[in-house]
């Protein structure tokens, strides 16, 4: 007897999905050192973040000190600001921490105009100064002979006075020369300095020779240095003598530090 075809078409049958199981594989290395870069990332830009902040911190402390201490012009602020700039050029650069904060980056030339930045690393070019205020004349010695009197010293038993100058003393009567060029503005004679003779230099200078003997220098000429003005006087121990004394803006300096080394022919 002949089957009777099924009237319904014949189908596949469904298979049953199988999952695959989860297996504990180690994270492949490089997915591992994605994510430690990444945190370490963040790590080192927070501490980065951290260090700035302390240093601005810092500076602005010490802008707002350095303010208030070239408010008051005496010496002794005068040396602390100059302590404070050797400390920050030691330690760090204003414009190098600074700079990296975009946010003060459009205040940095006002924090390098209150510290002076510019001056710790060079010099000021003439620019940037006037120039008065940074020319020191260099000067040769202004006789020959050996340094008795130093600058600073007291002169008399009741310790009334100080050296302004220094005081050389030779054997023989020799000549007194121009330590620098300039200008004679005075001559003439007093009851302290004797004879003496005074020549005005750039940049507010002033040279003061006394104690001489036969001037030369005429007042109102000019003098290079190295000219001849005049000799030494005898003090009372039958020896020669001169006094001299540098002035810068009416106040005394010694004169030795500003003395060319190879110059001093004082024996």
């Amino acid at each position: 007897m002949d089957m009777k075809r099924s009237v319904y078409p014949k189908t596949r049958s469904l298979r049953p999905v199988r999952r695959r199981p989860r297996l504990d594989l180690p994270v492949p290395g490089s997915i591992r050192r994605k994510a430690w870069y990444r945190s370490t990332d963040s790590s080192d830009n927070q501490l980065r973040m951290a260090i700035l902040s302390v240093r601005l911190a810092v500076s602005a402390v010490i802008i707002i000190a350095v303010i208030l201490l070239k408010s008051i012009d005496i010496p002794a602020t005068r040396w602390a600001v100059e302590k404070v700039k050797e400390a920050i050029t030691y330690d760090f650069s204003i414009s190098e921490t600074l700079g990296k904060l975009k946010f003060v980056s459009r205040y940095l030339p006002d924090f390098q105009a209150v510290f002076g930045e510019q001056d710790m690393k060079t010099q000021p070019s003439p620019e940037q100064d006037s120039g008065q205020d940074l020319y020191q004349p260099v000067f040769t010695a202004p006789a020959e002979g050996k340094v008795v009197g130093l600058f600073g010293k007291t002169y008399d038993d009741a310790g009334g006075g100080s050296n302004q100058g220094i005081d050389i003393l030779s054997q023989e009567q020799g000549w007194i020369y121009a330590t620098a060029d300039g200008q004679v503005i005075a001559t003439g004679e007093d009851e302290n300095y004797g004879k003496y003779i005074k020549v005005a230099h750039d940049g507010g200078w002033m040279s003061l020779y006394s104690n001489c003997s036969d001037i030369q220098a005429e007042v109102g000429s000019a003098v290079k240095q190295g000219d001849r003005l005049g000799k030494m006087g005898a003090n009372s121990s039958g020896t020669y003598q001169l006094h001299f004394e540098t002035w810068k803006d009416e106040q005394p300096v010694d004169p030795l530090p500003l003395i060319q080394e190879n110059s001093k022919v004082i024996r």
